[in-house]
């Protein structure tokens, strides 16, 4: 969440770090760094395009003005706001 990784830079990582924890390491967790993680030619291209630096402060994370899923532009105003949460 963003919350969460707003946090990683309240306990003393750089922004760049957390973006890193969130993004490549947690496809490398995953075992899925070959599809996604980084911005790479092959890829999948699911993108957050954000209206501020987010090194410049971490809270700009919450600046988003442009989502895209598998190279395709979702509308981010019709997404829910609140998490749901599901059974398994």
């Amino acid at each position: 969440t963003l919350a969460a990784i707003e946090g990683l830079v309240e306990l003393g990582m750089t922004p760049m770090q957390a973006l890193t924890a969130a993004t490549k390491n947690g496809a490398i967790a995953s075992k899925a760094l070959p599809r996604y993680g980084t911005l790479e030619t092959g890829k999948s291209a699911d993108l957050l395009i954000l209206s501020a630096d987010p090194l410049a402060d971490i809270r700009n994370i919450r600046r988003l003005e442009l989502v895209m899923k598998e190279g395709r532009v979702v509308d981010h105003r019709a997404l829910p706001t609140r998490p749901v949460w599901t059974k398994r």
